[in-house]
């Protein structure tokens, strides 16, 4: 009788006992079992389509410019906040008496 192609088949695999805890602590992570753990990260190794070299820069191209606005407006906000520092230090106190 022929084997559907969707029949599972046991196979043995000798796993590093730092590999199989990570395994086991991203299975649940991810509310699966092992098997299924290692089933899908299998599936996604050799099926799925890596971004290619343009979109992964484009990609980080794009977080650079959000990093350089974010930095441009922390700027903004520390010499802003330096300014009136430096106006309050340059002021004398008034202690409350009249001269």
């Amino acid at each position: 009788m022929a084997r559907k192609p969707d029949d599972l088949h046991p196979t043995m695999v000798r796993l590093p006992e730092g590999l199989r805890h990570d395994l086991e602590q991203s299975a649940r992570r991810h509310g699966r079992s092992l098997n299924a753990e290692i089933i899908y990260l299998l599936n996604q190794s050799l099926y799925q389509t890596s971004p290619s070299l343009v979109d992964r820069l484009d990609r980080i191209e794009g977080t650079l410019r959000s990093f350089s606005g974010l930095m441009r407006a922390q700027q903004k906000v520390a010499h802003g906040a330096l300014a009136a520092l430096k106006s309050s230090v340059s002021k004398p106190k008034d202690d409350g008496e009249e001269k």
